[in-house]
């Protein structure tokens, strides 16, 4: 007689919506961590499966099992014992986790995120892209059982039918052009020196946002110097020596940083000493890096306006009020999937 086989499919989410940006830095995820964790599940207990998303708003864990019904919630304290352990968070976690176990609920959600329904932008396109990344990134490093393969290959199948029959995405907007937005809005940014720290995809929404407001004088400056050659060339703009950041920070006006960085690139000391130099002149910055570029609790520094990620909320309210039809027609489409 054939053995029944069961799948217990669990998802961990640590989200904008459930922890602030000081936890949310703290489990990020690069690729390389990636692959340690899930050899570490796989010593421990055994996991099947694992996909996960990190992001500026999300870290989200997928895992699968076989077997092992009614262990639901033994095996989701026993990933949260080695997530914690694992980042090295001694504090509670759980007020900030958000979880949701079995196909149908976690395909839900993971069909809802790829259609751009749960990002803190609605129906920005970049979370589409993340998803199939973690995705590849799994399958190429054979991180996936048949559940979570079938289930992410029917999720991109979904987004794509999403966006093409509802105006979800249409004008969407995304993190870098809220935080232009804001700051275009808070200060006479033509006459401002703006230095654009880094050359990834949030580095390149952000400048075709300046210049599509004219603004000019706009400068980059990237830790790969062939990468950030390329970049300022592509848009015209003049490249600044990385090695040269902190004394360049001391006679820009504003500073967007938009890296990968694993940790802060500039400290408080630092901050505090550009700030000295600069005396009077006013200096703002905006993070949209998680990890955070900037060391926190840099907020209260005389001088200094701080901007970062969770401090776009109120253009993301209008964006969601704007999008509420079409979120629920967004939604009647995903249903048919699952």
């Amino acid at each position: 007689m054939q053995k029944l086989q069961f799948i217990l499919i669990g998802l961990i989410s640590i989200n904008y919506r459930t922890s602030p940006i000081e936890v949310r830095e703290k489990f990020f995820f690069q690729d390389e961590e990636k692959i340690k964790f899930n050899n570490l599940l796989i010593q421990e207990c055994s996991v099947d499966g694992l996909v996960i998303i990190s992001t500026c708003n999300r870290t989200e864990i997928y895992y699968e099992f076989e077997n092992h019904v009614g262990e639901e919630k033994r095996i989701f304290h026993l990933i949260m014992k080695c997530l914690v352990e694992f980042k090295h968070y001694p504090e509670g976690l759980s007020p900030y986790v958000s979880k949701k176990q079995g196909s149908l609920n976690v395909s839900r959600h993971l069909f809802r995120l790829i259609s751009g329904l749960e990002s803190m932008i609605v129906g920005e396109f970049q979370i589409h892209d993340q998803v199939k990344e973690a995705f590849y990134f799994a399958q190429k490093n054979k991180m996936l059982g048949p559940i979570l393969d079938r289930m992410f290959q029917k999720s991109i199948e979904t987004g794509k039918f999403v966006r093409s029959n509802t105006a979800i995405g249409k004008g969407a907007i995304s993190v870098s052009y809220a935080a232009v937005e804001i700051i275009s809005k808070k200060y006479n940014l033509e006459n401002s020196k703006i230095l654009c720290v880094g050359a990834g995809e949030t580095s390149k929404l952000s400048v075709k946002h300046l210049l599509n407001k004219n603004i000019k004088n706009i400068f980059v400056t990237n830790r790969n110097k062939k990468r950030g050659d390329h970049f300022a060339h592509k848009f015209g703009l003049q490249v600044l020596p990385f090695q040269e950041l902190l004394e360049n920070l001391v006679s820009v006006d504003v500073a967007i940083f938009c890296t990968s960085s694993s940790s802060p690139l500039i400290s408080r000391k630092n901050l505090l000493n550009i700030m000295k130099k600069r005396k009077d002149q006013k200096l703002l910055i905006v993070d949209l890096s998680v990890p955070r570029n900037i060391e926190a609790e840099m907020s209260e520094t005389y001088g200094l306006d701080l901007i970062n990620v969770d401090g776009l909320k109120d253009i993301v309210n209008k964006n969601y009020n704007r999008r509420k039809s079409e979120i629920n027609k967004a939604q009647l489409l995903i249903d048919k999937f699952l």
